[in-house]
């Protein structure tokens, strides 16, 4: 992984990352969802039941562009969350979690590595880091407030949290990870221009479609 991308990721888009757009967290979150479902070695039914939930996902986010019922959507999302959940035998939930920690860990070793964080800050970004992670999935399951109100505080928490990462760095630190954040934005604004470059390349070649009659 490239330096800007270890440094964004490091903790968190909700820390490091409050200013990106939601296609640079997508961008990023496929490559790595992709190499963790690899390495559960999950099996062609599991696979097939994993597809059809993105296929539903996908309709339900088409579907919260024009609805007003959030709370309906939103039930909705946990329905799929913990379908997805209930596909992996007990192992591979221990082993996405070990995967999860493992990686937790690896992110902060770069970023150690990147910016020479010393041993007191390493351990302030462990806390912090922890403490993020709990807090955020207090409020994602806090059924007690509105949606509206749960989009304001996890805004209002995530500025906090970039804040508070942004005062553990020195200056120097500070001006690094700005650096590698805009390179990093640039790399994944290209990469999507390209792949946009490809789709309209290959409708263009693409011979005229058949009319087609459905048979039932």
């Amino acid at each position: 992984m490239a330096t800007s991308a270890i440094l964004f990721t490091a903790l968190g888009a909700g820390i490091v990352g409050a200013a990106a757009t939601p296609a640079t967290f997508a961008a990023l979150g496929k490559e790595q969802r992709g190499a963790k479902m690899q390495a559960l070695n999950l099996t062609e039914a599991q696979r097939a039941q994993f597809d059809a939930l993105r296929s539903e996902a996908k309709a339900l986010r088409a579907k919260a562009k024009d609805s007003q019922d959030r709370s309906a959507l939103r039930d909705e999302l946990k329905s799929l969350k913990e379908r997805a959940q209930s596909i992996l035998t007990p192992e591979q939930k221990a082993k996405l979690e070990a995967m999860r920690a493992e990686a937790r860990t690896k992110r902060l070793d770069r970023m150690d590595e990147k910016l020479g964080l010393s041993d007191a800050q390493r351990a302030q970004m462990e806390r912090l880091m922890e403490t993020k992670r709990a807090q955020f999935e207090a409020l994602r399951k806090n059924e007690a407030i509105s949606d509206e109100d749960r989009r304001a505080e996890f805004k209002a928490m995530a500025e906090r949290y970039r804040s508070e990462f942004q005062n553990l760095l020195t200056e120097a630190q500070r001006k690094q990870m700005e650096e590698a954040r805009s390179k990093l934005r640039d790399r994944i604004r290209e990469r999507m221009g390209q792949r946009r470059g490809e789709g309209r390349g290959e409708r263009q070649s693409a011979p005229p479609a058949r009319p087609t009659s459905l048979h039932i």
